[in-house]
């Protein structure tokens, strides 16, 4: 075999078949004076003769040799794409779109969910511990700066990136032909984010000359992001470990930031325990991760570096390397230290060699919110100011907020309610069609679609005249409302009479959706429940992954149980319901909603038969009752995956309130506390465009004050005791 830079062509190899490639080290042999170097290549899964040396360089070097000599005599003929015997659940539910990333840890790929129509990113990795450990752990974290999953899967095969301009057939390696044919694929579904990540951040400011003038006031937002997703990871007992800019995304919105990655994740107990040593990047590892003994406080050491590195101008990476190496040493710039004071005190406590002098991340988060101000004028939100004290961050948050309303831009910025402000979240690049085929669409955040034409189709067909009553009430929003032959639909609202028409006609749309004769006279239910999901399988997905635990309660909206996920051991509630349009515009509503107090959604699928529990102490069997057995042949069922929660109901905490003899003295304290979090609920799912509806009365007309109208009835019953239904009713 020719000599040469055997690395180097090796990963030219792994680069051009889009090959994993590691390397594997093992302990050095000999005394300190004569060590013995030891490494393997570790090839898509198959692991390669080692190569020896008397460095860690000839070392590799010479495992990258005996790997490409391997390659050449063709003794792994892994590269060969092999079709999978079993059809494969990534391509059958999945579009793979862009192929967004490889590494140690697997491949990411951008895929459109076929069922719903929307975007995820996809991670595959070997199925082993470390997999596991990650999506046990993303399962439980449900936070805004942090990425968010939704379900996971094994496969037999990997999945081979074949994408290309117009193409995503791809192909599958067949992971029997590696040397352990019990070799498993694990495929993560997440949230899908930018492909850009902090470090890319940072090297962009640093190129900027002089200093951006907007780089503090930026880096603090990141800053305060990526603490607040640390001290949510830390309540729920988890230390990240591995925290660095690499492993920072940003959402779609561009203005969230997530912390992702989380293969290294171990538990916390709140005391310094025994791990893993050098588990993390050697450049962000607090002094004491290097031994075995430590606590969450080393996720703070690698903030405090991240921190500095998000407000720091480096113009090499020879320069950043030094300074990050003296701020190890509690040594940073003497120019950073004169023109940061407030954060070069923070910084330097955040990478104390004690752990215990580092401050805990809800401390953190206290300290960075006392340089943030906002002016909030009229329900529109302004541009941040940032001060040293709070006074200074006001008189900045004025200014900003005087700036834009000089320029008249005040028209751009946030509003508190806005039903088309979460459109501009969504992916820029979906194809707009018909949005009765399109289940993202079926919520009242969909995106962008001509609503107004829509309705002029639909009363074209019908020969139903239709009318805007456009209201200019307090406050610069148009309020405009619907009517179609005296029928009047919700109000809607916008920043001009244009936007306020078209979102007053998206909620008639959606309105016209409901009427009981809808499914009848647009028949595009089975479009999209005739999807390629679970169409003729025999074999129910439900009982295959779960063990149904109990049924937590049945109704005319369909089943609901308590089922463990047998991969994860984890408890989730499966919800089973016929697919109509209410149902999958219920799915498309949950899978937007990220807030602590609402029930969290996870996933969702198709099947042709409904379960049916008959479940008894150590049997969780069940059956099924298929659907080609009622009237419609062509009904099919909706199982949706969410959080499990106690079966107790709010309702169910007002009966016993009410049923104890006395007027509870802690009653008012608790159902402020009750009540503070429905309205937090509420506020976000109105900021995200929607109305909850099953919170409305009956009525010709409304809009969200409905849900408002709602919580006042629900308030007075928490603080207030009733002896009788009867009075209750009064």
């Amino acid at each position: 075999m020719e000599s040469g830079n055997y690395v180097g062509r090796l990963n030219e190899y792994a680069h051009k078949k889009r090959f994993i490639l590691d390397y594997r080290e093992s302990p050095p042999n000999g005394p300190d004076h004569c060590k013995t170097f030891t490494q393997r290549v570790v090839l898509n899964g198959i692991v390669y003769p080692e190569g020896v040396g008397k460095t860690k360089k000839e070392a590799r070097k010479d495992a990258a040799k005996n790997a490409l000599s391997d390659l050449s005599e063709g003794t792994n003929q892994h590269a060969v794409k092999k079709k999978t015997s079993t059809p494969s659940r990534f391509t059958s539910d999945f579009d793979p779109i862009e192929y967004l990333g490889i590494g140690g840890y697997g491949s990411v790929y951008k895929a459109r969910r076929k069922l719903e129509e929307k975007y995820y990113a996809v991670k595959i990795v070997r199925s082993d511990k470390k997999a596991f450990r990650e999506v046990g752990t993303l399962s439980d974290l449900l936070h805004h700066n942090v990425i968010r999953y939704f379900n996971c899967w094994i496969e037999d095969t990997r999945y081979e990136d074949g994408i290309s301009a117009g193409s995503s057939a791809g192909g599958y390696s067949d992971a029997q032909s590696t040397d352990d044919p019990s070799v498993k694929f694990l495929y993560i579904q997440m949230e899908l984010c930018k492909t850009k990540t902090l470090k890319e951040w940072i090297n962009e400011k640093n190129t900027q000359s002089p200093q951006d003038t907007k780089r503090r006031q930026e880096s603090l937002t990141i800053a305060q992001q990526i603490v607040s997703g640390v001290e949510y990871i830390h309540s729920k007992g988890h230390i990240h470990r591995d925290l660095k800019p690499d492993n920072i995304l940003f959402g779609l919105d561009d203005k969230e930031v997530k912390i992702g990655d989380f293969g290294l994740v171990t538990r916390d107990d709140d005391a310094l325990m025994d791990r893993t040593e050098n588990r993390g990047t050697r450049s962000y590892m607090a002094p004491e991760q290097v031994g075995k003994t430590y606590d969450r406080k080393v996720d703070i050491f690698a903030l405090g570096l991240i921190y500095l590195e998000l407000l720091w101008k480096v113009s090499s990476g020879h320069e950043r390397g030094e300074v990050l190496q003296n701020a190890r040493k509690q040594i940073l710039p003497t120019d950073f230290s004169r023109a940061y004071q407030e954060e070069n005190l923070i910084i330097k406590k955040m990478l104390h060699e004690k752990p215990e002098v580092r401050p805990k991340a809800s401390d953190l988060k206290a300290q960075l919110d006392k340089f943030t101000q906002r002016v909030v004028l009229n329900g529109k939100v302004y541009p941040d100011g940032v001060g040293k004290t709070k006074k200074e961050a006001k008189q900045d948050a004025a200014k900003n907020a005087l700036r834009d309303l000089s320029e008249g831009a005040h028209q751009t910025a946030v509003e508190n309610y806005n039903p088309t402000s979460a459109q501009q979240k969504q992916e820029p690049n979906q194809n707009d069609s018909d949005i009765c085929n399109k289940t993202r669409s079926l919520s009242v955040n969909s995106q962008d679609q001509n609503f107004i034409g829509l309705v002029d189709h639909y009363c074209q067909k019908k020969n139903h005249r239709h009318t805007f009553i456009e209201e200019r009430r307090w406050g610069p929003d148009h309020e405009p409302q619907l009517i179609i032959e005296d029928k009047e639909y919700p109000v809607a609202e916008g920043r001009t009479s244009k936007e306020a028409k078209q979102n007053a006609a998206k909620l008639a749309w959606f309105a016209l959706q409901e009427q009981s004769d809808w499914d009848s006279k647009h028949p595009v239910k089975d479009k999209i429940i005739g999807n390629t999901e679970n169409q003729t399988s025999t074999l129910s997905r439900f009982t295959d992954e779960f063990d149904v635990t109990e049924c937590l309660g049945k109704g005319a909206y369909g089943c609901v149980y308590a089922a463990r996920d047998k991969r994860l051991k984890q408890d989730f509630a499966v919800k089973i319901v016929r697919s109509n349009e209410k149902a999958l515009r219920e799915v498309g509503t949950l899978s937007k909603l990220l807030h602590c107090n609402i029930v969290r959604y996870y996933t969702f699928w198709m099947e042709d038969s409904r379960y049916q529990g008959h479940i008894t102490a150590g049997n969780s069997a069940g059956s099924f009752s298929s659907s080609q057995s009622i009237e419609d042949p062509s009904a099919k069922y909706l199982y949706i995956q969410m959080e499990l929660c106690k079966t107790k109901t709010l309702k169910k905490w007002i009966n016993e309130k009410n049923a104890q003899s006395l007027q509870d003295s802690k009653r008012r304290q608790e159902s402020v506390a009750i009540a503070q979090q429905i309205v937090s609920g509420v506020e976000y799912i109105h900021s995200m465009g929607h109305i909850h509806r099953d919170l409305k009365i009956t009525g010709k007309t409304y809009d969200r004050k409905v849900d408002i109208f709602a919580l006042g009835l629900i308030y007075f019953e928490l603080l207030w005791k009733l002896s009788t239904g009867h009075e209750r009713g009064v």
